[in-house]
């Protein structure tokens, strides 16, 4: 009985003890929730309006109780918006098991009397601004099962301690700034179920410890710096069901014990540098749901394996190096498919056109492959969940099947860079949802249809670079969803809508450049306001000026109205654009100063304004826009000196400014405010002073250009040896004297060596054998001396050598006739001598233009030219070979379009063979010893505009046919022994200029009215000759006539034509001995321009042949 009393009364004890606990200890969770509310700076919603002191804490918002001891259990303030930082005094709740202060705005630091909460088991502290190291005190909390801080910024490294926490199933730390390793100590967490530490930078590589973790179900490392290859011992983590590696530097190969992975749901390993081949072994894992490997550098074929599951709905392969093809039948094996990326691989075969399983595709890409020829399957029209179509680069040709227009939930279809052909079908006009129109860069032709304006979700239309005709139709400018339409580079016409923005509230890119456009350039554009790349050039717009309205574009970015028919100044409003990058005005008849705005565009970046009619100087401040990369203000009129801050910007590129009349001096040390200088023209200006000779700074120099200016004289620069990069030095015809200095001989890349038209003496230089890169070598019209080097001919990718006009001596290495580069070869007016080789086209495929007249010449003429299939301009003549005739090889020549063989001591007839160059423009055989008849198939020439016969020893008729020859312009046939009459239809055509058929023996009259069918004739020379009949006295239609010559012949007796005297452009009247009297000499002159006396001029004696 007592003892039954005394246990009553110790129950009582402790009920009473307790309560007065209690009511202790609820009073201290309410201060520490109190002043956490005190610490919250914002409450958006009044989440927390019931916390306050008199009211009983167990039924506030967030607030859980233990029922047993009334005291505060779990505090879970989640997603209610609230800003501030975590007072300290929450550490004092001591029974606090679950706090969760998710996706809201707290901040600052977590503080450390947190550490005192020794029953928590769920900390969240995700999405929210918490930022400082993470707390090394966290290991502290041995009952923490779950533990987030993700979306946070702490930093600093994964702390030591953390591995105490034996309980832990859940690590979530991802998007923070956490570095570091992950330390291999993390694998004695055999609990973790999910470890998250995505989206940190983190480095070092992934510890094999982590295959120790057997209950691991999820693994997210992506978007770090994680490197080294994926550890094997990672496949022995049975329970895994998510594998997120991408996003690292990862290497090496896919690990085969992946294939143990018999959980994996999904596989994630993109955006790495994996090499090797996919193991066969992952598309087993039946699982596997989604496997994402693209852009690493895997190759080889992808294994069958991965088309064939039953629950397979990801597969992104693309980006890789994969080859092979894929099944045919491709859907058989993926009922489930949802997705498949294959693009951007070099994979190969027929494309499959069995699509028809693939109920639950929505996402399709295989493009950028290399795929055999074929067409568009039209087998994709049956893909009725499509949303996304990529088969862009594929080698596709034939016409888009209408069967496209089947896809009502088609958002993007790419069918750009294939060989489409054809219209574009009418169907599209039924894909009502589509977003985005790629096709460009294919050959469709016809009109655009007008639906496709009609769709009005349709945000993007790409049909640039296509055959497509007609005008544009105006519903492609009426929808408020459009933001680009690219239709550049096709034959589109029509005018442009002159409200254009009106019905394009959102229009971001509008490219009509490269069409045959027409109209009114528009000019109302301020409706356009959020514009920024707008391209217009190159149509065939009516005249008129740039529009002052593109100053409201203020987010435009690009301008390009190059080649659009523009006159007038360039509008000051421009300079409105803070955020243009390219200003491109080139090609327009635009006049005037350079606006001084322009000198607004903070970031400008290139400045297109050549080929214009600019004046006056080039304003300062252009120099001063630091950003400016590239200016172009070629071909105008612009003067005055360059300012020089042109030359002081660490961006600038290129400066071209060619073709102006420019004058002063550039700075001595130009390259030292341009370090990244690349191009540098300034030819074709009055540029003075001297030649600048400090160039090493100017390290990325790769084109520069001088030449054409009126600097001091002076020596080619040797600091020119130290611009390594360079390709292409034209300073031909700058006043330069000297030695071509050796140091040229440094310029590896070098492509354009261009020194023509100085006064350079000496030796060419042997140094330039060494310019392996060297295509064209400019050195005519110099004083240069010496042989020319033989090893110059080495160079095997030399097209073209010009060293004609110098005082070169000695033999023409063979090896210049050898090369298969070689196009043009000019060694003319010098001094060479030797032979040239007998078969000289051999080692010549490509030969244009071979050049060696006027020179010492010797030896036999060539003779074999067949293999010269490209030859254009032949020119031989004014040497001294041996006697001989006229190769009938050249008959061969069936590209040649000048044949100069004149003074080349030629005997015997002209092969008929000649008659073949259809393309022939100029025929000189003068100057030789040629005999016999003219052959008539020169009347087959007709590109023939010139034909030297002068100065030989030809007999019989003039060929009536080449009176026939419309595009003879000048006929020199003079000195022959040429008889009979003159063809009537000499005297009969629009072009003929000048007719030389003096010092020969024919006969006959010459037509009445003689200048009728002549109205461009320059020259007649009939002298010295056996006409007869009347001389012809109506000249008035021959209005260009400046040089008659008909005297010396047996015309009946006559009266000098009075109509002489209508001969304008008259200088040389030569009718002496004509058998005329004279009456009255009055008349003639009123010939202004005629230069000699009324007396009869001296007679031409005629030349040794």
């Amino acid at each position: 009985m007592e003892k039954s009393l005394a246990f009553v009364f110790l129950l009582l004890l402790h009920c009473f003890m307790t309560s007065l606990a209690t009511q202790t200890n609820i009073t201290t969770d309410i201060s520490a929730l109190l002043s956490l509310k005190s610490y919250i700076t914002l409450d958006p919603y009044n989440s927390l309006a019931d916390w306050f002191v008199s009211s009983f804490p167990c039924s506030w918002v967030g607030v859980t109780c233990n029922t047993r001891y009334g005291r505060v259990q779990s505090l879970n303030l989640g997603g209610m918006d609230l800003k501030g930082t975590i007072s300290p005094q929450l550490g004092n709740l001591s029974f606090l098991v679950e706090l969760d202060l998710s996706e809201n705005n707290f901040h600052g630091h977590i503080p450390q009397e947190l550490v005192q909460l020794r029953r928590l088991r769920l900390l969240n502290l995700s999405y929210n601004d918490f930022y400082g190291q993470v707390p090394t005190w966290i290991g502290r909390l041995s009952m923490l099962e779950h533990l987030s801080f993700q979306n946070n910024s702490f930093n600093g490294f994964i702390p030591s301690s953390l591995i105490n926490l034996s309980r832990l199933e859940t690590l979530d730390w991802n998007s923070n700034i956490i570095e570091g390793t992950i330390p291999p100590k993390i694998g004695s967490l055999k609990h973790l179920k999910k470890l998250q530490l995505s989206r940190n930078k983190l480095s070092g590589e992934i510890p094999q410890t982590i295959s120790n973790l057997s209950s691991l179900e999820l693994l997210w490392l992506s978007y770090n710096s994680l490197s080294g290859n994926i550890p094997p011992e990672i496949g022995s983590l049975k329970h895994l069901k998510v594998l997120q590696l991408s996003n690292n530097k990862l290497s090496g190969a896919t690990p085969q014990t992946i294939a143990n992975l018999s959980s994996l749901e999904q596989l994630w390993l993109s955006y790495n540098s994996l090499s090797g081949a996919i193991p066969n072994e992952i598309g087993d894992l039946q699982r596997l749901q989604r496997i994402y490997l693209s852009n690493n550098q895997l190759s080889s074929s992808i294994p069958t394996s991965i088309f064939n599951s039953l629950m397979r709905q990801h597969i992104e392969l693309d980006y890789n190096n994969l080859s092979g093809s894929l099944p045919t039948n491709l859907c058989f094996g993926l009922p489930k498919l949802e997705r498949l990326y294959v693009h951007k691989n070099d994979l190969s075969g027929k494309m499959p056109s069995n699509w028809h399983q693939c109920k639950e595709l929505a996402d399709l890409r295989l493009g950028d492959n290399k795929f055999n020829p074929g067409t568009v399957p039209s087998e994709f029209g049956n893909l009725t969940k499509l949303q996304w179509l990529y088969i862009g680069r594929s080698n596709l040709k034939g016409n888009i099947p209408p069967e496209i227009g089947s896809l009502k939930h088609l958002k993007v279809l790419q069918l750009s860079n294939n060989k489409l052909s054809g219209a574009t079908p009418q169907t599209i006009a039924n894909l009502s949802s589509l977003e985005q129109l790629w096709l460009s860069y294919n050959s469709l032709s016809g009109a655009i249809p007008n639906e496709i304006g009609d769709l009005q979700r349709l945000q993007r239309i790409y049909l640039s670079n296509n055959q497509l005709s007609s005008s544009i139709p105006t519903s492609i400018f009426n929808s408020l969803m459009r933001q680009h339409i690219e239709l550049d580079y096709n034959n589109l016409s029509g005018s442009l809508p002159t409200n254009l923005c009106f019905g394009l509230p959102k229009l971001e890119r509008l490219y009509v450049h490269k069409n045959d456009l027409s109209g009114k350039m528009p000019s109302n554009w301020h409706q356009c306001k959020e514009l920024a790349d707008l391209r217009l050039g190159d149509n065939k717009f009516n005249p008129g000026t740039v529009p002052s309205e593109f100053g409201n574009l203020t987010k435009l970015q690009w301008l390009y109205i190059g080649r659009s028919n523009l006159k007038g100044n360039i509008p000051p409003e421009i300079g409105s654009l803070k955020h243009l990058k390219v200003l491109q005005l080139s090609n327009n008849k635009l006049s005037g100063a350079t606006p001084q705005t322009i000198a607004n565009l903070s970031s400008l970046e290139q400045l297109w304004l050549s080929y214009n009619s600019l004046s006056g100087a080039i304003p300062n401040e252009i120099g001063d826009l630091q950003r400016l990369q590239r200016i172009y203000l070629s071909n105008n009129q612009l003067s005055s000196s360059i300012p020089t801050s042109i030359f002081n910007s660490l961006m600038r590129q290129h400066i071209e400014l060619d073709y102006n009349n420019l004058s002063g001096s550039l700075p001595t040390n130009l390259c030292f405010g341009l370090p990244k200088l690349e191009r540098l023209y300034v030819h074709k200006n009055d540029l003075s002073g001297k030649m600048p000779s400090n160039w090493h700074q100017c390290k990325e120099l790769a084109d520069l250009r001088l030449g054409d200016n009126k600097f001091n004289p002076g020596t080619v620069p040797s600091e020119f040896g130290n611009l390594t990069k360079l390709q292409w030095l034209y300073i031909g015809r700058s006043n330069l004297k000297g030695n071509i200095p050796p140091e040229i001989g440094s310029l590896k890349h070098l492509k354009v060596l261009q020194l023509s038209n100085n006064k350079l003496s000496g030796a060419t230089p042997q140094t330039i054998a060494n310019l392996s890169s060297l295509e064209q070598l400019w050195l005519s019209y110099n004083s240069l001396s010496g042989a020319i080097p033989n090893e110059i001919g080495d160079l095997q990718r030399l097209q073209r050598i010009y060293l004609s006009n110098n005082q070169l001596s000695s033999s023409i290495p063979t090896s210049i006739f050898n090369s298969l580069m070689r196009q043009h070869i000019e060694l003319d007016y010098n001094n060479l001598s030797g032979s040239l080789p007998t078969n000289l086209c051999f080692g010549l495929p490509k030969l244009e233009r071979l050049y060696v007249h006027k020179n010492d010449l010797s030896g036999k003429m060539p003779s074999i030219w067949h293999q010269c299939k490209e030859l254009a301009d032949l020119r031989l003549g004014d040497n001294k070979f041996n006697p001989g005739t006229v190769p009938s090889e050249f008959g061969n020549l069936t590209k040649l379009q000048w044949l100069y063989i004149g003074r080349s001591n030629l005997k015997g007839n002209i092969p008929p063979e000649i008659g073949s160059l259809k393309h022939l423009k100029v025929l000189q055989l003068s100057n030789n010893k040629l005999s016999g008849a003219i052959p008539q198939t020169i009347a087959n020439l007709s590109s023939l505009e010139q034909l030297w016969l002068s100065y030989n020893s030809l007999s019989g008729a003039i060929p009536n046919e080449i009176g026939d020859l419309q595009r003879l312009q000048r006929i020199y046939l003079s000195n022959n022994q040429l008889s009979s009459s003159i063809p009537t239809s000499i005297f009969n055509s629009l072009m003929r200029q000048h007719i030389e058929l003096d010092y020969n023996n024919l006969s006959g009259s010459l037509p009445t009215n003689l200048c009728f069918g002549l109205p461009k004739l320059e020259r007649l020379y009939v002298h010295k000759n056996d006409l007869s009949g009347k001389m012809p006295s109506i000249w008035h239609q021959c209005k260009e006539l400046a040089d008659l010559r008909l005297g010396d012949n047996k015309f009946n007796p006559g009266t000098v034509p009075s109509e002489f005297g209508n001969l304008t452009k008259l200088q040389w009247l030569y009718i002496g001995r004509s058998n005329l009297k004279v009456t009255s000499f009055h008349y003639i002159f009123s010939s202004e321009f005629l230069n000699e006396s009324h007396t009869a001029p001296a007679e031409k004696a005629k030349p040794h042949a």
